[in-house]
């Protein structure tokens, strides 16, 4: 088999610290000095410009090297580089998509927000490049705050953890994933109109699926006996069900978000308790593909 280099360029660049669009970029330290354009409420004009934005140095530069599956990952600023060694270029390719899939989808869980990418091209060992490739993306999501060192280590991370071939872990990062995609739909839609309800109580679904297909489900009789004693197994605090968990139930319950059929007041409550719920999945996914990790390694 040959090294076949497969090269991918990532969406939100701002995370990056590049530039992207019209939204403003600065370091997550500077944080503090960041405001806003004023704007004029009675004719909606900029009348002053805010903070500018501020790039990462040349020197900073987001620059990753690790190994992932059977090959090498390599990162420069939002490019990502897959070597994979393959028996031909459409096998190469469906492994480091596969790849790169997971890792953007562990990215997706750590930042909340999506990491879209484009396939650039395919260089072949016999030194063909390929380049009339489809791309692969989602919408982009624009940021603000960039943290390299905190990036870094998400890259590397996510890249230890992918390839672990656990079908639990997959599904459980593409509900994230989807939860997200959906929750980041809302914001586009006309204030007021029922399908922000449609989004946000199929979002809430997903979030609900990410963490119950890890830790089970108690309306699942094969799930009954153990859901609760599997987040310790997983190395979760005590309690950890009742404390975090419950209240998603609770309100996935009370609320009737499986049948859609909430109320203005219901709406509020689902759309107020999301970010928790993302940030429980968060933690149960990493929980679960470390104690994967380790017990691999044991």
């Amino acid at each position: 088999m040959n090294d076949y280099w497969i090269i991918f360029k990532f969406g939100n660049p701002g995370l990056f610290g590049l530039p992207d669009g019209d939204t403003t970029v600065m370091k997550s330290t500077n944080s503090a000095e960041s405001h806003s354009d004023a704007i004029d409420m009675r004719s909606g004009h900029i009348i002053a410009y805010g903070a500018f934005s501020r790039y990462r140095e040349p020197i900073d530069a987001l620059t990753v090297t690790c190994e992932l599956g059977t090959g090498v990952l390599s990162v420069n600023d939002n490019f990502f580089r897959v070597s994979i060694p393959a028996s031909d270029k459409k096998s190469a390719l469906r492994q480091a998509v596969t790849l790169i899939d997971e890792i953007s989808r562990f990215l997706c869980v750590e930042y909340g927000c999506l990491f879209p990418y484009q396939i650039l091209q395919v260089d072949c060992p016999d030194g063909e490049v390929d380049s009339q490739l489809t791309p692969s993306s989602l919408p982009l999501l624009r940021v603000t705050f960039y943290d390299l060192d905190k990036l870094k280590t998400s890259i590397l991370q996510a890249a230890n953890r992918s390839g672990l071939d656990d079908e639990k872990l997959s599904k459980a990062l593409l509900y994230h994933e989807h939860a997200v995609l959906l929750y980041s739909l809302q914001s586009q839609l006309p204030y007021g109109s029922p399908h922000q309800s449609y989004v946000i109580t199929s979002a809430y679904m997903h979030i609900w699926k990410s963490i119950t297909v890890l830790l089970g489900d108690p309306a699942n009789a094969n799930d009954r006996r153990d859901y609760q004693s599997r987040s310790k197994k997983y190395g979760l605090k005590g309690g950890y069900w009742e404390e975090k968990v419950k209240p998603i139930l609770n309100i996935r319950n009370s609320d009737d978000v499986a049948h859609y059929t909430l109320n203005d007041e219901a709406h509020e409550r689902v759309k107020s308790s999301i970010g928790s719920a993302i940030e429980v999945s968060k933690e149960v996914i990493h929980a679960y593909s470390a104690f994967l990790r380790r017990s691999m390694d044991d």
